[in-house]
């Protein structure tokens, strides 16, 4: 009896790990800096799919804060250009480097590294007021306290995301707070898994 049942489970174990393409869908994330500045970035990336997201921070919230997203180029081989309002980001095979590109010319370069798996870092988002909220969580898993970053927006205003302390994931959010001239507003801004 304990047999058969040993050889159904095996079965079982051996029809499941054949289903599908396991690799298909499979995203990958990364956080970075732009260099020579106070900008975070964060990345989620599938086969044919990108989103880059450059948050800024105390003195750029409101002038670099950008979403891109868009197709990688030659399979993911061959990284990526983006444009949205007069501004370019563009990434090479892998998007661990590249460059943003502002609406005078300038190039900044940024560079980023996979996040640590398990970990809460990544790249985190929330609609809310008409507008797209980011976050970028560094730090997690490295033996340091997590890092958020991220800018909050309603289409005419931006603010900074403040960290409710500790930073922690619950679920796949992470609380956080936008300190407002009408008063505090509460978000759970949620980890971006796909582009």
């Amino acid at each position: 009896m304990l047999a058969g049942k040993i050889a159904v489970a095996l079965a079982l174990l051996s029809l499941s790990a054949g289903c599908g393409d396991e690799s298909a869908g499979v995203s990958s994330s990364s956080v970075g800096v732009i260099e020579d500045t106070d900008a975070v970035v964060g990345i989620v990336t599938s086969a044919d799919q990108v989103t880059f997201y450059v948050c800024g921070g105390d003195k750029t919230y409101s002038t670099m804060t950008r979403w891109f997203s868009g197709p990688v180029s030659a399979g993911g081989a061959g990284g990526t250009t983006l444009s949205k309002g007069g501004w370019k980001v563009t990434a090479g095979a892998g998007f661990n480097r590249g460059a943003l590109i502002t609406p005078q010319g300038k190039s900044l370069p940024w560079s980023a590294r996979p996040v640590v798996a398990g970990s809460a870092e990544g790249l985190y988002g929330a609609f809310d007021s008409g507008c797209r909220t980011g976050a970028v969580v560094t730090g997690s898993g490295r033996g340091a306290d997590p890092r958020l970053q991220g800018t909050w927006c309603d289409g005419k205003r931006y603010a900074q995301v403040i960290p409710i302390l500790p930073v922690v994931r619950v679920g796949d959010g992470i609380p956080v707070r936008i300190p407002l001239p009408e008063g505090a507003k509460d978000l759970i801004v949620q980890l971006l898994e796909e582009p």
